[in-house]
C-alpha cells in the first residue's frame, strides 16, 4: 500500500469511528427517551402519588449526572468502548428491572441504572472530536452532536406512547432494553479500544465528593420548594452543597489522577464557556417549562399543542447545530457563538412581549428563534471548552462539561419555575378584584376576594347568587396574570443573556487558528 493511500486512511479513519459513536448515542437516546413520557402511567401503575412520580427521573438524573465525569475519567484509563459497553448494558438491565418490578422502590432502582446511559456515552462523542477530528473541521463534528442525540429525545416519547396504546408500558421498557443492547454491541465491537493502558489510580475520595455534592443539589433544586424554608431536610441538603462543594475543591485540586482536573476547569478556556453555556442552557430549561404552562393556562391548550413548543425548541437546535459547527470552522468559533447568543436573545425579548391574545403559531416562532440560535451558539462554544484537551484528559474535560451542563437544567426549573408560580399567584387576586368589579359584583364581596380568596364561603354564596361560576373567574383571572408573570420571568431571562453576549464579546477566548488540510493530515498521522 502506497504512502498516500495510508495517508488518506488513516484521515480519514476519525469521522468513521466518530460517526459510529454517534449512532451508539443516538440507539441509546432513541431507547432511553421511549419512556420519557410514560412517568404518570408507571406512577399510576405502582399506585403512587404525583408527588412520588418526581423520584424515578431524580434518581435517574442524579446518575447520570454525578457519573458522566467519573465515567469520562473511566474511559481515560481504560477505554471508551468498554466503559460505554458495560454502562449502556446496565442500562437495559435496569429498563427490564422496572418493567418486571412488583413495588415502587424496585422501579426507582430500576430508572437509577437508566442514568448510566447518559454517564457512558455523552463525554465520548465531543472527547473523541475534541483529539481525533482535525482541527479545521471540529466544529463541523461538534455540530453533528446534538443532530445525532436530540432526535432520539424528541421522537423516543411519540414512539413509546404508540407502543403503550397497542401493548403496554411493560413492552416499552423491553424494547428500549434491546435498543439499548444493540447500541451496547455496536460500541463493543466497532468502536476504537485502547492503544495503551493510562497508569492512573481511580480517586475514590474525589468520587465520594462529587456523588455527595450532586446529589444534595440535584434534591434541593427539584425539592426545596416542596420542603419550604422552613424545613430542616432544606438546609441540610443546602449545608451539603456548600460544604461537599468546598471539598470537592480541596481534594481535588493538585491531584495528579483528580477525577475532575481542577487546573483544566479554572482556567479561561473551560470556565468561560462553561459560564456562558450556563446562562444559555438555562434559558433553555426555564423556556422549556414556562411556555408549556403558558399553552395549557392561557392558550387552553391540548397536550399535543403544549408538544409543539417543545418541538419548536429542540428542532431548530438539532437541525442547525451541524450549520453552526460549518460556520464555526470557517468564520471562527467565538464569532459564530456571539452570533447564536444575540439570536437567542432576541427570541427571549419576544417572549416578554406575551399576553393574553397570544397565539401558539406566535409562542411557537419566538420559542423556535431561541432554538435557531442555540443551535448555532452550541457546537461554538463545545469546541472552545474542550479546545485546551489533551488525549490522555478529553473524555474527563467532556465529562466535567456535560456534568456542568446536565445540572443546570432540574436547578432553572426549579428556580425560574418556582418564581413563575409565585409571580402568578401574586398577581391573580388583582386580576379576580378587577373581572369581579366588572361582572358588577359588591365592593365588600370584591374586597374579601382580594383577602380570602374564592373559596370562602361568603364569596361563594355572593358569586352563586350573581350567576358567576367561581371557577370559570379563577380560571379567567389565572390566563390573565400568567402573561405579565412570564413577561416578568423573560426580562430576567433576557438579562442574563445580555450577560452571556457580554462575554463573549469581552471575555470569551479565540481557539487557536485551524490548520489547513494538509496540516491536519501531518499532525494525524504523527499522533497515529
Amino acid at each position: 500500500m502506497s504512502t498516500a493511500s495510508i495517508a488518506v486512511r488513516r484521515s480519514s479513519s476519525p469521522w468513521v469511528v466518530y460517526s459510529i459513536i454517534l449512532l451508539a448515542m443516538f440507539i441509546a437516546q432513541l431507547g432511553s427517551g421511549l419512556k420519557n413520557a410514560l412517568t404518570p402511567t408507571i406512577v399510576s401503575a405502582f399506585g403512587q402519588t404525583v408527588e412520588s412520580g418526581v423520584w424515578l427521573n431524580l434518581s435517574m438524573g442524579i446518575v447520570a449526572t454525578c457519573f458522566v465525569p467519573i465515567a469520562g475519567k473511566l474511559s481515560d484509563i481504560y477505554g471508551r468502548k468498554y466503559v460505554a459497553a458495560i454502562g449502556v448494558s446496565l442500562a437495559a438491565v435496569g429498563l427490564v428491572t422496572v418493567a418486571v418490578s412488583r413495588d415502587y422502590a424496585g422501579a426507582i432502582g430500576g430508572y437509577t441504572m437508566m442514568g448510566l446511559v447518559a454517564a457512558a456515552l455523552l463525554p465520548a462523542g465531543p472527547a473523541f472530536a475534541a483529539v481525533r477530528i482535525p482541527e479545521s473541521s471540529r466544529g463541523r463534528a461538534m455540530g453533528m452532536y446534538p443532530l445525532v442525540t436530540l432526535p432520539g429525545t424528541i421522537l423516543g416519547p411519540l414512539v413509546g406512547g404508540m407502543i403503550t396504546d397497542a401493548y403496554s408500558w411493560q413492552m416499552v421498557m423491553y424494547v428500549a432494553a434491546v435498543a439499548c443492547l444493540i447500541a451496547a454491541a455496536i460500541a463493543l465491537f466497532f468502536m476504537e479500544g485502547p492503544a495503551t493502558r493510562l497508569q492512573a489510580k481511580i480517586d475514590w475520595v474525589g468520587v465520594v465528593c462529587i456523588v455527595f455534592t450532586v446529589s444534595c443539589l440535584l434534591v434541593v433544586a427539584n425539592r426545596g420548594q416542596v420542603l419550604g424554608l422552613a424545613n430542616l431536610w432544606t438546609w441540610l441538603l443546602i449545608a451539603g452543597v456548600v460544604v461537599g462543594g468546598m471539598v470537592t475543591v480541596l481534594v481535588e485540586k493538585g491531584k495528579p489522577h483528580a477525577i475532575l482536573d481542577i487546573s483544566f476547569i479554572a482556567s479561561r478556556e473551560f470556565l468561560v464557556p462553561v459560564l456562558i453555556m450556563l446562562g444559555c442552557y438555562t434559558i433553555i430549561g426555564s423556556t422549556n417549562y414556562v411556555a408549556t404552562f403558558f399553552v395549557a393556562g392561557v392558550i387552553h391548550g391540548n397536550a399535543t399543542m403544549t408538544g409543539t413548543v417543545v418541538m419548536a425548541l429542540f428542532l431548530p437546535f438539532a437541525i442547525l447545530s451541524p450549520f453552526g459547527g460549518v460556520l464555526a470552522d470557517r468564520f471562527g468559533a467565538k464569532n459564530i457563538t456571539t452570533v447564536g447568543v444575540l439570536i437567542a436573545l432576541v427570541g427571549l425579548f419576544s417572549l416578554t412581549r406575551v399576553s393574553s391574545t397570544t397565539s401558539l403559531v406566535e409562542l411557537d416562532i419566538y420559542v423556535a428563534i431561541q432554538g435557531l440560535g442555540l443551535g448555532i451558539f452550541f457546537p461554538g462554544i463545545l469546541r472552545i471548552a474542550l479546545s485546551k484537551a489533551k488525549r490522555g484528559k478529553a473524555e474527563g474535560a467532556a465529562g466535567t462539561f456535560a456534568m456542568f451542563k446536565d445540572v443546570n437544567g432540574p436547578m432553572a426549573v426549579a428556580m425560574y419555575g418556582t418564581w413563575f408560580g409565585v409571580l402568578t399567584a401574586s398577581l391573580t387576586p388583582g386580576v379576580l378584584m378587577a373581572r369581579a368589579t366588572e361582572l358588577g359584583v359588591g365592593k365588600d364581596i370584591v374586597d374579601r376576594i382580594g383577602t380570602v380568596g374564592l373559596k370562602d364561603p361568603t364569596v361563594s354564596q355572593a358569586l352563586t347568587s350573581l350567576g358567576i361560576k367561581a371557577q370559570e373567574l379563577q380560571a379567567y383571572a389565572t390566563a390573565n396574570a400568567m402573561p405579565n408573570a412570564m413577561s416578568t420571568v423573560m426580562w430576567a431571562q433576557t438579562a442574563l443573556a445580555a450577560v452571556a453576549l457580554l462575554l463573549c464579546i469581552f471575555v470569551l477566548p479565540n481557539p487557536a487558528r485551524a490548520k489547513s488540510k494538509a496540516e491536519s493530515d501531518l499532525v494525524a498521522q504523527a499522533d497515529s
